[in-house]
């Protein structure tokens, strides 16, 4: 299961004079955080730094401290990122300097701030990958069929009308075929179609 992002938002706070604008992106792979972070930096060319971390999986993520002290910017955003549960999840953090240096410790806790505040905006779901089925069967079946669904609650995507009745589902219960051929006295023709991401 994978929890991430629904929406893009963005967040601004403002320590000593320096103002940390955090936006945050649901992604899918590498080549779309690459993407995103080029657009953030031409959008911000005038800003002091544009940091980052993503966070795909434990194989896809990277950090970015774009020019302050190491450790300091992309470490605590991604961790951030993690101790949230988040994952296909980039956030940009852009720095327009007020003046006032805030030291390794500042940074770091200026840098967490700003991916908390974004973080606490944005919208999340829970992503899961259901197996997906077909069902095809007569329609003296149809009541029988459409009970069993509905009380193990089974989400029936499709429904077609022709010589027999099709339903396409998805289930996690391994044991589905098997209890659609029991109440059916063998009467039904289930079929593996694929496994597809399932917003819960």
């Amino acid at each position: 299961m994978i929890k991430t992002i629904k929406t893009s938002e963005s967040a601004k706070i403002e320590i000593d004079k320096s103002v940390f604008i955090a936006n945050i992106f649901n992604i899918k792979n590498n080549d779309e955080a690459k993407d995103i972070i080029k657009k953030i930096k031409k959008e911000n060319y005038k800003a002091t730094h544009n940091c980052y971390a993503y966070y795909i999986d434990d194989n896809n993520l990277k950090v970015s401290d774009d020019g302050e002290p190491s450790g300091t910017a992309g470490m605590p955003i991604l961790g951030t990122i993690k101790s949230s549960g988040l994952s296909r999840c980039l956030i940009v953090v852009t720095r327009y300097f007020g003046g006032i240096k805030l030291g390794t410790g500042g940074l770091f806790r200026a840098y967490q701030k700003a991916s908390l505040a974004v973080i606490e905006k944005a919208k999340t779901v829970l992503i899961d990958c259901f197996p997906h089925y077909k069902l095809v069967f007569d329609y003296n079946l149809n009541n029988v069929i459409e009970y069993f669904l509905n009380k193990n609650n089974i989400k029936i995507i499709t429904k077609d009308y022709d010589t027999k009745i099709s339903f396409t589902i998805y289930t996690k219960d391994p044991e589905i075929s098997k209890k659609l051929i029991d109440i059916t006295n063998n009467k039904i023709n289930v079929t593996y179609l694929f496994e597809k991401e399932i917003e819960i």
